[in-house]
C-alpha cells in the first residue's frame, strides 16, 4: 500500500496523519517536504564516490518517510533516528516495503544516543554518510556531533565543543585517524547555511564556519523555498554538503587549543585578536604580541581576517608561552 502513496501530496499527507492520529509538534520544528524534486536530489547528491553499493546512510528525522524511501532505493542500508515516537504508525505504513529489507528506525534523540556505537553496530564495513532536514534549534549541535565522531577508540574522542583547558605541548600532533562519517548532507535555514559554508578569512565566517572547515570541505548544493514544506516555515532553506576529510586530525590537546582560539577571537570578533586572546589565555599583551609576530600573524587582525591555518598557528605559538 505504501508504494501507492504520494508522500509529497498535501491531501495524502493530511489523510495519512489524520488516520494515525498524528499532531504536529511546534517544539520539534516539524515541517514535512512536499516538493517532489527535493528528496531525490538530496539522495543523489548525498553519496560518496561513483557508486553507493557499499554506502550506508544515517538519516536524522524521518518525517513521513519521503526522504527515507529515496535513500533506501539508492543505498545499501538506511538507519533513521527519529525523536517523535508518535510517527511510528505512520512510518510503519509508508516504509513497510523497506523495513523488511534495508531500513531500520531507531526512536531516540540524536544528541543523546551513542553514535559511535550505533555506527559500529549497523554499518560495519560500510562507508557512512548522513542526510537530514534539521530544525533550526538543533542545527549546530547536531552537525558538531556528527563531525566529531572519529574512527578512534572512544577514550580518545572528546567533544570539540567543550573547549576544555588541558596541559599543552608545543607542536601539532596528528592522530592519523579517519572520519567515521564520510559526508553530511543537510537542509538548514538559508541564513545558517551561509555561515556553515563560509570560508575563514571572509566577513560571513564565524566560529561554526571555522569548526566545519577544521573537519572538512563545505559546499552549498541548492536552495529550497518555504513553499516546499507543509506546514510552510517562515524562511527558505538550503541544502549543504560537508565532505569530511580528516585533514586536520589533531590529537585532543591540540584540537582543544584550536577550538579555544576560535571561540576566543569570535566571541569578540570586532576587536583586535590580541585582546580576547590575552584575556582568555592569560598572557600579557606584549608577550602575546611577540608570539603572534613570530608566527607571522598581525596582532591587530580581527577574527574575519584569519585563515584556518592562522588559527592552528596561533594555537601552536601560544603553547610556547
Amino acid at each position: 500500500m505504501s508504494g501507492e502513496l504520494n508522500l509529497t501530496n498535501i491531501k495524502t499527507i493530511k489523510a495519512l496523519l489524520q488516520k494515525h492520529g498524528f499532531s504536529f509538534s511546534r517544539s520539534l520544528g516539524q515541517n514535512f517536504l512536499i516538493n517532489p524534486s527535493v528528496c531525490p536530489k538530496i539522495a543523489r547528491l548525498g553519496g560518496v564516490g561513483e557508486t553507493n553499493e557499499n554506502v550506508g546512510v544515517l538519516e536524522i528525522g524521518a518525517g513521513v518517510g519521503v526522504l527515507t524511501r529515496e535513500l533506501a532505493l539508492r543505498y545499501k542500508k538506511v538507519v533513521v533516528v527519529e525523536i517523535d515516537k508518535t510517527l511510528a504508525p505512520v512510518l510503519e505504513e509508508t516504509l513497510a516495503e523497506f523495513l523488511d529489507t534495508n531500513t531500520k528506525i531507531i526512536y531516540g534523540d540524536i544528541l543523546e544516543l551513542d553514535l559511535k556505537e550505533l555506527l559500529e553496530s549497523h554499518f560495519k564495513g560500510m562507508d557512512v554518510v548522513c542526510c537530514a532536514n534539521l530544525p533550526y534549534y538543533i542545527t549546530t549541535p547536531v552537525i558538531m556531533r556528527l563531525l566529531e565522531i572519529e574512527a578512534l577508540p572512544e577514550a580518545q574522542v572528546q567533544p570539540a565543543r567543550e573547549l576544555l583547558q588541558t596541559e599543552q605541548t608545543c607542536s601539532r600532533f596528528e592522530t592519523g585517524g579517519s572520519p567515521a562519517i564520510r559526508a553530511v548532507t543537510v537542509m538548514v535555514q538559508s541564513e545558517v547555511a551561509t555561515r556553515l559554508v563560509a570560508l575563514p578569512g571572509t566577513r560571513e565566517c564565524g566560529a561554526i564556519s571555522a569548526a566545519v572547515r577544521y573537519y572538512g570541505e563545505a559546499e552549498r548544493l541548492f536552495d529550497v523555498s518555504a513553499r516546499s514544506f507543509f506546514p510552510a516555515p517562515k524562511v527558505d532553506s538550503t541544502v549543504i554538503k560537508i565532505t569530511i576529510t580528516g585533514k586536520h586530525n589533531l590529537d585532543e590537546v591540540h584540537k582543544k587549543r584550536f577550538f579555544k582560539v576560535v571561540k576566543s577571537v569570535f566571541s569578540q570578533r570586532r576587536k583586535q585578536i590580541i585582546n580576547p586572546l590575552s584575556s582568555d589565555f592569560d598572557i600579557p599583551k606584549e608577550k602575546l604580541r611577540e608570539l603572534l609576530l613570530q608566527c607571522g600573524i598581525n596582532p591587530a587582525s580581527r577574527a574575519e581576517n584569519l585563515k584556518l591555518e592562522n588559527f592552528l598557528d596561533i594555537g601552536s605559538c601560544i603553547c610556547s608561552y
